[in-house]
């Protein structure tokens, strides 16, 4: 992660060769939560923010990863399917990497 005008910056490249940049908005330690908002990306969508938080529930964790954006190029449904799509394959591959622990 770099910083740019005293933001952090970090540049993510998919395995399609994809780029996407983010700006960390907010750190919580207290809360186990981060937000963070895209920059660019070929996502179809505009104004993306994004939080994601850890909550424990009875000795289980569970993550919360919500957004908000307008779509961009394509119909509402087709963007938050888009989004939903990231957000159950990134969740997936990190239960499968603490199920592997």
């Amino acid at each position: 992660m770099k910083e740019m005008d005293g933001a952090k910056i970090r540049t993510l490249t998919t395995k399609d060769g994809a780029v996407l940049v983010e700006k960390l908005t907010n750190w919580d330690d207290a809360g186990h939560s981060y937000s963070y908002e895209i920059l660019e990306s070929p996502l179809p969508v505009a104004n993306y923010v994004s939080t994601l938080k850890v909550e424990e529930n009875g000795g289980a964790v569970a993550i919360d990863w919500s957004s908000t954006f307008d779509a961009k190029g394509a119909s509402d449904e087709e963007a938050a399917k888009v989004i939903t799509g990231i957000y159950d394959a990134g969740l997936g591959s990190l239960k499968e990497k603490l199920d592997a622990q």
